[in-house]
């Protein structure tokens, strides 16, 4: 085979696969939140610590966390704290609410 015929990938197409990964990887947090024994802030304690670990380390490997914190500047510590305000409320919610059984679901069918 070739290697002249192989094409990089176009950046739209990555960034249509990145949003499709990025759907069906949060649309489990339900999944996930509920399945825990943890109480809601435990949670949001562990997700919050490993977010910050692996961001972090990802930045660091690239080898820009310096030039990227000093860069974010006001817009992006709003953007964290809207994420972080939005994610605790989230989970707070969604732990609170007892699960359904099925059969009290079937009166909506």
């Amino acid at each position: 085979m070739n290697s002249s015929n192989n094409k990089p990938l176009s950046p739209h197409l990555i960034g249509i696969v990145l949003v499709v990964v990025s759907a069906v990887v949060f649309s489990t947090v339900g999944l996930f939140a509920k399945g825990v024994s943890a109480e809601a802030w435990a949670v949001i304690f562990w997700r919050g610590f490993f977010a910050v670990i692996f961001t972090t380390g990802y930045i660091a490997w690239r080898g820009t966390l310096n030039q990227d914190f000093l860069q974010m500047g006001t817009p992006g510590w709003v953007v964290a704290i809207v994420g972080a305000t939005a994610t605790a409320a989230f989970l707070t919610s969604f732990k609170s609410f007892p699960r359904h059984k099925s059969s009290d679901l079937d009166c909506l069918l």
